[in-house]
């Protein structure tokens, strides 16, 4: 057939599972006698006359490559076919290791009855074989199901306790920026008290250490990760269930229609009624099973559902919550910002007083520097004045041309002096108001982007 082909291609060296999603079964019927097979071939034991199939299932199996997920789906692809006048079959099973093999020996072993002829005793066989693959494809689902449960459960249990109240006014935060307003008061107010800074900054790193102590990561990003890749995983194993189920109810129609057909030679019928009727037992049991896996992996998949909208609105109103606290925050913010504004503006009218104090004071200085300038220089004994009285006359002490020569160097430095002062003033200013002009203009410039 074929059609096996499709079969064998998910096989093969890879980095990722391909054609997961692929499953299927194919058969061919071939037992009217009354018209002769083109596919006969007595040299190998073939007359025509029988039925091929072929198919494949999906177990999943314990898998070291990941410590946190150490479960894996793995597939099984069969070919099979019977002849019913000579009792030949034909095996393929392509697996990626040899446990279908020894199991199937081992089954064949246990299975074996000299009583039957060689077509019901290959017949048998093929049932059997069949049994150990649709066992095969049922046997761990019940313990992977369980770990995605546990798995499920250890991310989302914890959080589901935590009790999501309305915001605090004792928030810690909040509290900070209290100190901080409280240094505010300090500056915009004089306290009998002396208040030092060190006082605030140690309220502040007590606050700063219970708002570390107080939050505590109960779900993180990572969880949320996990919690999807447990239900996608969760999804694939509820698919390859119900395509195994599919398979498996195929192929149990097919054995029952054969069964039923008038062509089917009835020796077989006779001595192979009993592994008959348990074929047909055992595999309805499996459907079973894998209808009530396919139910549990149903709830799971629900509640998963269920609890990741709780967890969602928890956060949705964790949100809502931590927006009101900076909400609150930025009042208290905006009231410290409305208090240090007004200590700068003291602060500011006290400058503004004390600068107008210092001008006076530098401009009287500036206007006495050159005089005291050259009451000092002619103090010394650099220039000397003889006695206006030659007599000898010791009454009089005043020089009239110390005088004139005072105010000939005094008044043209005290101008100088005053000169350079207003140069020096028109330039500092006008350096500034550019200064001021160019960041006006990239403030404008600014503004007209957005």
């Amino acid at each position: 057939m074929p059609e096996f082909l499709d079969f064998v291609f998910p096989f093969g060296r890879q980095i990722s599972p391909r054609d997961t999603h692929f499953s299927g079964f194919r058969y061919r019927t071939m037992l009217d006698i009354n018209h002769p097979q083109s596919s006969a071939c007595p040299d190998l034991s073939r007359s025509g006359y029988g039925y091929r199939l072929c198919y494949n299932l999906k177990s999943v199996e314990p898998s070291p490559a990941r410590a946190d997920h150490p479960w894996s789906i793995r597939a099984t692809a069969l070919y099979h076919g019977f002849d019913t006048k000579t009792g030949a079959s034909t095996w393929l099973t392509v697996k990626g290791s040899d446990l279908i093999k020894k199991r199937i020996l081992a089954a064949w072993k246990d299975a074996y009855v000299p009583a039957l002829n060689p077509q019901s005793c290959g017949f048998a066989h093929s049932l059997v074989t069949h049994l150990v693959i649709c066992h095969w494809a049922n046997e761990y689902w019940r313990w992977y199901i369980n770990f995605l449960d546990e798995q499920f459960h250890n991310l989302t249990v914890p959080i589901l306790g935590v009790r999501v109240d309305e915001i605090d006014a004792k928030d810690p935060e909040i509290r900070m920026l209290n100190a901080k307003s409280r240094v505010a008061t300090v500056l915009a107010k004089p306290q009998t008290k002396q208040h030092t800074f060190d006082d605030e900054k140690a309220t502040m790193a007590t606050n700063d250490s219970r708002s570390s102590a107080d939050s505590k990561v109960l779900f993180q990003f990572q969880n949320i990760q996990k919690l999807a890749e447990i239900e996608a995983k969760a999804a694939e194993a509820k698919r390859v269930l119900r395509c195994n189920k599919d398979t498996i109810c195929a192929l149990r129609d097919v054995y029952f229609e054969n069964w039923s057909s008038a062509s089917f030679p009835s020796d077989i019928r006779d001595q192979c009624q009993g592994p008959f009727e348990d074929f047909k037992g055992r595999t309805k049991a499996i459907v079973e099973d894998i209808s009530r896996h396919v139910h549990n992996l149903e709830n799971l998949l629900h509640i998963l559902q269920v609890r990741r909208n709780v967890i969602n609105n928890m956060f949705a109103h964790q949100s809502i919550l931590e927006n009101q606290k900076q909400a609150k925050i930025a009042r208290i913010a905006s009231r410290n910002m409305e208090e240090m504004s007004e200590v700068m503006f003291h602060i500011a009218r006290r400058t503004e007083r004390e600068t107008v104090v210092m001008r006076i004071i530098t401009v009287v200085t500036l206007f006495f520097l050159p005089a005291t300038f050259i009451c000092t220089f002619l103090s010394t004994d650099i220039i000397k004045y003889p006695d206006s009285n030659v007599g000898g006359n010791q009454s009089g002490v005043f020089s009239l041309d110390a005088l004139e020569l005072f105010f000939k160097l005094c008044l043209p430095l005290m101008a100088a002096t005053l000169a350079l002062s207003w140069i020096g003033h028109r330039f500092i200013r006008g350096r500034m108001e550019r200064k001021y002009a160019e960041l006006e203009r990239k403030f404008q410039d600014g503004r007209s982007i957005v």
